[in-house]
């Protein structure tokens, strides 16, 4: 189910090389039109099919029964991972041929438990988790699903990664981020391609193009994007001067039109990582230096929490967990705990801060044209877009598995075929537009997920005090910019906690 990708110039490519055939066909040709006709083979080729593909050898594990449990955090990964029988629907039909691919590729049985928990339950997962490794239970050979990293803090549960030979851990459809930030170079869970949460709880912005048209914006939003102007500066200038008050009763609410627009205060979250902003810098040699104090990131807080509060153009996000509020005009349920922009929707916004998962909520029956971007960046100076996802699956071996080299073969082989089928599948489904090179949207798509970065306090966020995006998120709703105050009360002990983790992952 290889999906072959062939953008505009290649297929020009192609109509220029069929005609260069049919006069060398007439002529006789030379050395010069061979040469000119092999670039242009070259260039096709490499522009036809823009996806890696992974250096697995020949494998036969003579039809061996692979069995994976998927830690299922509010029923969100499931259907990313398992689809019974083919219904139709394109995304379901993809997932199946993507085991269908991999058993038939190694010659193995693919079977999935799912285990579906709620934030109160997370010790009980973890604690099934580490049960297996201590009772040598080998009934699961890898986790797919929530990550348990606060079990590592309690012993050695899962099998480093890295240390697979089929697992290539510089591919494309892993997330380099994780596997350079943890301790040691170690890496027990690592998220990647071959699971579509990662992506689907990707925080982006849409932008509804008629509306940032009527607003005087000229030129290209893509183009500004990938000319790297695209800053806090930027969308500040651009909203400016969008309010209307629509139904004339002289106040600002939410039935009113604006430049910015949330679908709830979960979107705060992305702010930190969008600014460049880092709680921890991982040093060359694996030390740490923590900088949730530093200029910056007091900067960002300052002018995030300026833009949302006080900005007139911005509505600010409803509270997802106050239900009522957001359903009276703020947002509409997306699924999973997330709420899509009500104004967004309804064609009174500009711009609509969100995650990628949430378009199908927002683009149901709109017939606005609108586009996909990143979160802003602090400002040009900063080297890229950075994105971070709300949450996300990883995938994990647990320390019992006796077949360890198996496991990571069908992971590989898994994440290699979500990579070039599954990701593009999904976002022509999600956003109805074609994958392909030449694709502005395409180009942005690839942005969210080549810059997704993560922050050890984030992973490790059930043992650190202050976990940075929640804090930022906090900060924004309270209207409280003293971040420096804040940082402080917390510094001691999480140095104390980055210690302690460090410690462990050496030994």
């Amino acid at each position: 189910m290889k999906k072959h990708v062939i953008s505009l110039t290649a297929l020009l490519i192609l109509i220029a090389l069929c005609a260069s055939v049919i006069s060398c066909g007439s002529s006789g040709g030379d050395t010069a039109d061979t040469a000119a006709t092999t670039a242009a083979v070259t260039e096709a080729e490499t522009t036809a099919d823009p996806f890696v593909a992974d250096e697995l050898p020949e494998l036969d594990y003579d039809g061996a029964k692979v069995n994976w449990l998927v830690g299922d955090y509010f029923n969100a990964y499931w259907a990313d991972f398992w689809a019974e029988t083919e219904t139709g629907s394109a995304i379901n039909d993809t997932v199946f041929a993507v085991r269908r691919n991999v058993e038939e590729r190694l010659n193995v049985s693919v079977s999935m438990t799912q285990f579906t928990y709620s934030w109160s339950e997370n010790a009980k997962y973890y604690g099934m988790l580490s049960g297996y490794v201590l009772a040598g239970d080998n009934t699961y050979h890898t986790v797919a699903g929530s990550p348990a990293y606060s079990v590592v803090l309690e012993g050695d549960y899962f099998f480093d990664l890295g240390s697979n030979p089929y697992i290539d851990l510089e591919k494309p459809w892993w997330n380099q981020s994780v596997a350079d930030l943890f301790p040691s170079g170690v890496v027990y869970f690592l998220p990647g391609d071959g699971s579509l949460s990662l992506i689907k709880h990707t925080f982006c912005v849409y932008v509804n193009l008629d509306n940032l048209a009527e607003a005087g914006f000229e030129g290209d939003i893509y183009e500004h994007v990938l000319d790297g102007k695209w800053t806090l500066d930027s969308l500040s200038d651009i909203i400016k001067g969008s309010y209307r008050d629509l139904n004339g009763d002289q106040k600002a609410d939410v039935t009113d039109f604006y430049g910015l627009t949330f679908g709830d205060t979960n979107k705060y979250i992305g702010f930190m990582k969008a600014s460049g902003c880092s709680q921890f810098v991982k040093n060359s040699d694996g030390t740490y230096t923590m900088m949730s104090g530093s200029e910056r990131t007091i900067e960002a807080v300052q002018r995030w929490c300026a833009l949302v509060n006080d900005d007139e153009n911005v509505l600010p996000g409803a509270h997802n967990t106050d239900a009522a509020s957001v359903d009276t005009g703020y947002g509409v349920f997306a699924g999973g705990g997330n709420y899509a922009s009500r104004p967004f929707m309804e064609d009174r916004s500009i711009f609509a801060f969100q995650i990628v998962g949430d378009a199908p909520t927002l683009f149901k029956d709109t017939t606005f044209k609108y586009g996909m971007i990143p979160y802003p960046k602090l400002d040009e100076e900063q080297p890229d877009y950075m994105t971070s996802p709300q949450r996300y699956a990883s995938f994990a071996v647990l320390g019992s598995c006796t077949e360890f080299d198996m496991a990571g073969a069908v992971l590989e082989a898994w994440s290699s075929e979500c990579y070039r089928t599954l990701q593009p599948e999904y976002f022509e489904t999600t956003l109805k537009v074609r994958y392909s090179a030449d694709n502005s949207m395409a180009a942005v798509f690839d942005i969210l997920r080549n810059n997704l970065t993560f922050e050890l306090g984030e992973i490790f966020g059930t043992n650190f005090k202050m976990t940075p995006a929640g804090e930022f998120k906090n900060t924004i709703i309270s209207n409280n910019s003293n971040w420096a105050s804040t940082y402080a009360k917390h510094e001691a002990a999480d140095q104390a906690t980055l210690d302690k983790l460090t410690d462990i992952f050496s030994k």
